[in-house]
């Protein structure tokens, strides 16, 4: 994930906190701190490029970071977290999609919201959501698109609170390489705005010699054959003469053998 603290965009993170991608270890991938104020719009460009991810704040790399992860990018999450997140997100571009929020029920995005439970203990200088705190919370809470915008936040009215989060997805598969654009403006130096990269379960296992490759089965099963009085093996409800015959493709069979494998 990409965070903007506050005012500061800290780099890129693996985060063990993160809801989106939680089977990935956490760890800094490259944290390297670039400050700003709630009046600069950053344009935030995001290069994908086989397993290297590039980021860029307006026309300056600032971070990267190679990994197999970063192959797997699904989609982009964006999101509003903690008190004090008011984001202004605009002139969206990515894999040929563009959206400029013109339309509020645009189909790129589905919006949610995300409250700790109340009564769950969560650590951390959170403590243990009461029922007023996520009342408060719910009351105020927003994300979605509204005056050619989107705009996430705010996350809650109260100071220092740190329940709550509104998130945005990007409805559209990445694959293969891509490049991310849009504009972003955080309006107040409290919470945090964060890119969360979903990334698919790995499919392979590597081996010597390889990743290992789905095999082909065929099952078979034994059952007595009261006419012959011999046992036979049955492969999709046909009983064969031996139980081999059929099942050697490369094997040459004359007529007879053909058609004892069908009775």
């Amino acid at each position: 994930m990409l965070n903007l603290d506050g005012v500061v965009w800290r780099g890129l993170f693996r985060n063990s906190m993160d809801p989106i991608n939680p089977h990935v270890p956490p760890g800094a991938l490259h944290a390297v701190n670039v400050n700003r104020t709630t009046t600069n719009t950053n344009v935030v460009r995001v290069e994908r490029i086989g397993q290297t991810l590039n980021v860029s704040l307006d026309g300056v790399q600032r971070w990267t970071t190679t990994t197999n992860i970063v192959s797997r990018i699904r989609t982009v999450v964006f999101a509003a977290e903690e008190a004090g997140s008011n984001n202004i997100i605009d002139n969206f571009s990515c894999g040929g999609v563009t959206d400029n929020f013109s339309n509020a029920n645009s189909p790129n995005w589905k919006f949610y919201y995300e409250i700790q439970p109340v009564g769950v203990p969560v650590g951390g200088n959170m403590g243990t959501p009461t029922l007023a705190r996520w009342n408060a919370v719910a009351q105020v809470i927003s994300g979605g698109i509204t005056n050619g915008v989107m705009r996430l936040g705010p996350v809650s009215s109260g100071s220092g609170e740190l329940m709550g989060e509104a998130l945005a997805e990007f409805t559209q598969p990445l694959t293969g390489d891509f490049v991310l654009q849009f504009d972003i403006r955080k309006t107040q130096t409290t919470g945090h705005f964060l890119i969360y990269f979903p990334v698919s379960a790995a499919t392979s296992t590597s081996v010597p010699g390889g990743p290992v490759k789905p095999a082909f089965v065929t099952t078979l099963r034994r059952k007595f054959n009261k006419r012959t009085g011999k046992m036979g093996v049955i492969k999709n409800g046909i009983m064969t003469h031996r139980g081999y015959l059929k099942f050697l493709p490369n094997q040459r069979l004359n007529r007879r053998q053909v058609l004892r494998g069908y009775r």
